[in-house]
């Protein structure tokens, strides 16, 4: 057996491929207090103004899409305006760490992260 021959000189660049789908928006602008997100919105992280108030803000129906993340995000945490999350219809918040198995408001004072289970349930992924 003889040796391996250098490697060749680079072929052409290939063709470009198609563009690929768009991605969700990753935010949005502040929300006021009492604003309701769209079943259709794809946004994940949604900033939320409780400078001067307490906000609530009401989350899509969990059914709008299984696995569907929702992340609301106070612009002044932790200075004792909490924002309260409110769900639609029959939905609920699951979060254990309340000892409440289902609960239909919700209040955190910096951020929170649901989760859609795609029917009646929004869960608690993450909260601060």
């Amino acid at each position: 057996m003889g040796f391996i021959g250098a490697d060749g000189p680079a072929g052409p660049t290939g063709p470009t491929g198609p563009a690929g789908a768009d991605g969700a928006t990753d935010s949005v602008t502040t929300l006021a207090g009492g604003a309701t997100i769209s079943d259709s919105d794809t946004h994940f992280v949604f900033y939320v103004n409780n400078s001067a108030a307490a906000p609530t803000i009401y989350l899509p129906h969990a059914s709008s899409g299984a696995g569907k993340q929702i992340r609301i995000q106070a612009t002044v945490p932790w200075n004792g305006k909490p924002l309260t999350i409110r769900t639609q219809g029959s939905d609920g918040i699951w979060d254990t760490q309340y000892g409440t198995p289902a609960l239909t408001s919700d209040s955190h004072q910096g951020s929170v992260t649901y989760v859609s289970g795609g029917g009646t349930r929004w869960l608690v992924l993450w909260a601060n």
